[in-house]
């Protein structure tokens, strides 16, 4: 599933940084060169090698497709380790080749959002797979950066409009110490107010995970009924298993962030039954119906009334709305 998310990532951005050249003459067979810094190591590795796959293979088919009239598309990638200072790096090395067409960040957000004032004064695209908000704002600061990724906002309207469904009334949150874990607890607090969902705890902790247990506690001291958790990829199962060691038996809800390799990774027994949201570039109803991954989903899943279209800056298209739809599905990992 996140290797179907790349792919559609993929697509959008290779189609965005395209488009952002002029398209000259058709004996032009000048190379195009897009620049990627993602996260090949560190806690987010599973996701910078689903999306470096993803680019590549995108970049084959539109090689091979013919619309670039002769032109090619060369993809240069570096591994930025999820550290801001050496993706700033990175991309002011990119920002300074003027082979470069645009520059692709992957999903550190802090990674972006620091290399974001390179873009604007160099006036080169940077197309970012991050999640937190302030990779696109305030605008007029971020007028050559496009976000393709989810927005917290429209996660938490899903994720409160389910929970309304499934009669939450107290509500625990655990989230990430970083920026998009702060837009999370926010945007998460402001929406279970309006579906009168009351948040009885918060807890936060560190990508190192180092203080998940009294964040976990922190959730859940009140005994809320649900708790929702905002996470980097791959970290989910353990947060789970933490809530659940806390003494928590109530549901689980969690956000988009959370999708990773093998969908979610961790202790099964903790994440079994939680709800998930995402984006329909995760979901598979264009994928023929007599294919194992077609078959094997369950008809537990249901569409959320809350669209999540990324929110284009000056010059970007944003993403169809049949691919920025939201969707909720219950995660029944195999034992």
């Amino acid at each position: 599933m996140l290797r179907r998310c790349a792919m559609g990532v993929a697509a959008a951005v290779l189609l965005v940084a395209v488009g952002c050249t002029s398209p000259g003459d058709s004996a032009d067979t000048t190379e195009l060169v897009v620049a990627a810094s993602l996260e090949l190591t560190g806690p987010s590795a599973d996701v910078g090698a689903a999306h470096e796959r993803g680019l590549r293979l995108k970049m084959e088919q539109l090689n091979s497709s013919g619309l670039l009239h002769g032109r090619r598309l060369r993809l240069v990638v570096e591994d930025n380790q999820s550290n801001p200072a050496k993706a700033e790096g990175q991309a002011a090395r990119f920002a300074a080749d003027p082979a470069v067409t645009a520059i692709v960040m992957g999903r550190c957000s802090e990674c972006a959002i620091q290399s974001a004032p390179i873009a604007n004064d160099k006036a080169i695209p940077l197309i970012s797979l991050a999640p937190a908000s302030a990779v696109t704002t305030p605008p007029e600061s971020r007028r050559f950066v496009f976000k393709i990724g989810p927005n917290a906002a429209d996660d938490a309207r899903a994720l409160a409009t389910e929970m309304g469904r499934a009669g939450v009334r107290t509500l625990g949150l655990i989230t990430a110490k970083d920026a998009y874990g702060d837009d999370g607890r926010d945007a998460m607090t402001r929406e279970a107010a309006k579906a009168g969902i009351a948040v009885s705890g918060t807890g936060r902790f560190q990508n190192d995970l180092t203080d998940l247990k009294d964040a976990a506690r922190a959730a859940t001291t009140a005994h809320p009924s649900a708790v929702a958790i905002w996470s980097a990829p791959g970290q989910a199962g353990e947060v789970a298993a933490a809530l659940r060691e806390a003494g928590h038996r109530g549901g689980l809800f969690l956000d988009s962030g959370t999708a990773g390799s093998l969908f979610l990774t961790g202790p099964a027994a903790a994440i079994d039954g939680a709800s998930v949201v995402f984006p329909q570039t995760l979901a598979m109803d264009d994928v023929i119906a007599t294919t194992p991954a077609k078959a094997a989903r369950t008809p537990s899943t249901s569409r959320c009334s809350a669209p999540s279209r990324p929110r284009a800056r000056p010059g970007a298209a944003a993403l169809p709305s049949s691919a920025a739809e939201s969707e909720i599905a219950s995660v029944q990992p195999n034992h």
